[in-house]
């Protein structure tokens, strides 16, 4: 895999400087793009929102949207949502609490 080597971005630079013929390289390359696209997914999985976001969204900026778009924009949080966002809130406190108190000492 010599020609890896002296890629060049355009493939007339390609041609001239190479010592493949044009249908050599071309078929490399072609060869190249196809392993390339089989080793990527075809379509990315999003995992959604961070709870925190989504609760956040909902509380702060929900209510400067046009209506016709809150819902789209910032749906409500589901119930899961709301726990882990209460749940790390909570945590956060305890922490600003805890560094409070060692300051204070």
């Amino acid at each position: 895999m010599q020609w890896f080597k002296n890629i060049i971005v355009s493939k007339v630079d390609l041609k001239k400087e190479s010592h493949l013929g044009p249908s050599k390289l071309e078929d490399d390359l072609l060869d190249r793009k196809n392993y390339i696209m089989s080793k990527t997914p075809n379509q990315l999985i999003s995992t959604g929102l961070n709870p925190f976001k989504a609760v956040t969204l909902y509380k702060n900026y929900r209510q400067h949207i046009n209506p016709k778009w809150q819902d789209i924009t910032c749906p409500e949080p589901t119930v899961e949502q709301w726990k882990a966002y209460y749940s790390d809130t909570a945590a956060n406190t305890e922490k600003r609490k805890r560094k409070m108190k060692q300051k204070i000492e």
